[in-house]
């Protein structure tokens, strides 16, 4: 079981009227169908949370992707608290 947790944008926000049942729990479904078809069944992904972050996203989508990961940057860093006591997860001293 993959665990998954979705901060999206206000911008992201605005295109759907629920952006969660448009757009990421599809998004789950579609995940865990390509792994049934692949022979991986397995592995499922599951949503754990989705939620609005205040992120501004500008620029490259790598930017993105590396605020979101830093803990330390000042960027979408409430996602690392919200991160560690959800099911599944470990802080990592404690994984092994």
């Amino acid at each position: 079981m993959i665990d998954v947790i979705v901060a999206y944008t206000k911008a992201a926000a605005r295109s759907y009227r629920d952006i969660v049942g448009e757009v990421i729990e599809p998004a789950i479904a579609e995940g865990n169908e390509s792994f049934r078809m692949s022979g991986i069944g397995h592995i499922k992904l599951r949503l754990v949370h989705a939620y609005q972050t205040d992120y501004v996203e500008s620029g490259d989508q790598f930017v993105h992707l590396w605020r979101f990961a830093d803990k330390a940057d000042g960027y979408m860093d409430e996602i690392h608290d919200l991160r560690d006591p959800l099911p599944g997860r470990c802080r990592r001293s404690d994984c092994r």
